[in-house]
């Protein structure tokens, strides 16, 4: 228990850090591990920080779309986000998916649906 209280503890650090330093958000992601966690950080501290630094970037990126997406019509709007797992190399990503409310939003992020055949 708490491992985990850290580990949110220090991801809302992080976060809170990115989001209020413009300069972090222009840097390389290599340089901004090392600042956020320290150049002498553990592999796993530097990777739980990559990992953050990327779920921010695609969570920003799937809202943004969704914007750009909404612009397009009068008669729809957001409804909210839905959590997501996706797996990226040795990362899985915890994500907050923005959805519509007629259901015609998918973020190009994320890969297409497979379909169930039966085969019977």
């Amino acid at each position: 228990m708490g491992k985990n209280k850290d580990k949110e503890k220090r991801r809302k650090i992080i976060m809170d850090l990115y989001n209020n330093n413009p300069d972090l958000q222009n840097m390389p992601a290599n340089e901004f591990i090392k600042r956020t966690v320290g150049a002498d950080a553990s592999d796993t501290d530097k990777a739980e920080a990559l990992k953050m630094l990327f779920q921010h970037v695609l969570n920003i990126a799937m809202d943004s779309e969704r914007d750009l997406h909404l612009r397009k019509t009068d008669d729809n709007k957001g409804n909210g986000f839905y959590p997501r797992k996706l797996a990226a190399g040795s990362f899985n990503l915890d994500l907050n998916v923005p959805r519509d409310r007629k259901g015609s939003f998918r973020p190009a992020v994320l890969p297409d649906k497979y379909k169930r055949t039966d085969e019977s």
